[in-house]
């Protein structure tokens, strides 16, 4: 279900959302941590299927957090104000052979070579990681024209 986010700005039809969310962009990614405060972070991801994926440490903080509230909240957004945002359900996926894969397209996407110094960290990083795949319970989208 795509909304409209915000009342001065139109909303994004299907084609413009799904084309703008294959944009190299970062998300960012906020669950509630234990003292019921907000914890947002910047992360990569991939959108697939109506679906988003990251990558985090299995042990991270957020993962931790997600692996006893499931519920998260998400906002991409770029300058010009255009942007999607939404409420959804995490799950964790622990499977070291999808995680490497998913690391491998996001590094391609975000640096461009998987033969960068930063690049080689981060396969080697892929074997700790856990995929976080957020099933959005709506987009609210907005868009400057």
């Amino acid at each position: 279900m795509i909304l409209k986010a915000d009342p001065w700005y139109d909303a994004m039809n299907k084609e413009e959302m799904e084309r703008f969310l294959k944009e190299p962009l970062i998300m960012r990614l906020a669950v509630i941590d234990n003292d019921n405060y907000p914890l947002v972070h910047p992360v990569w991801y991939i959108y697939k299927d109506g679906e988003l994926l990251v990558l985090s440490n299995k042990e991270s903080k957020k993962v931790k957090i997600i692996r006893n509230n499931k519920k998260v909240y998400f906002t991409i957004d770029i300058d010009k104000p255009t942007g999607v945002r939404g409420k959804g359900d995490a799950m964790l996926i622990e499977d070291q052979k999808l995680a490497l894969s998913l690391m491998k397209e996001m590094i391609i996407r975000y640096i461009g070579s998987l033969e960068s110094k930063v690049s080689k960290m981060l396969l080697n990083e892929a074997s700790e990681s856990v995929v976080i795949k957020i099933k959005p319970r709506f987009f609210a989208t907005w868009i400057y024209r």
